[in-house]
């Protein structure tokens, strides 16, 4: 439910604000990987690898890296100059 259900809710309420491009791909890897951090604390850790550097198994820190690459891409994405996507609340209809 965390790494599936949450992240998909919240990815869908930013989908539907006014977003430029890359923004919602650049959030699920942040949100993916704050998921996979916080779920690693409630399983154990591989056996022949235990607790690694600073204490965290082998899934949290590749989720580390994977957590600073989704905030690199999120700040490339929102320093870009290009214009907004519209946001989605429905089909909208233009009346002349």
């Amino acid at each position: 439910g965390l790494e599936g259900l949450l992240v998909f809710l919240l990815l869908a309420a930013i989908w539907c604000w006014p977003r430029k491009p890359g923004v919602v791909s650049a959030w699920f890897v942040v949100l993916y990987a704050i998921a996979r951090i916080l779920g690693e604390q409630f399983r154990m850790p591989d056996e022949e690898l235990g607790f690694e550097l600073f204490g965290l198994t082998r899934g949290q820190e590749l989720s580390v890296v994977m957590l600073l690459a989704g905030a690199g891409m999120l700040a490339w994405v929102w320093s870009r100059r290009v214009s907004k996507e519209p946001a989605w609340i429905g089909p909208r209809l233009d009346v002349r």
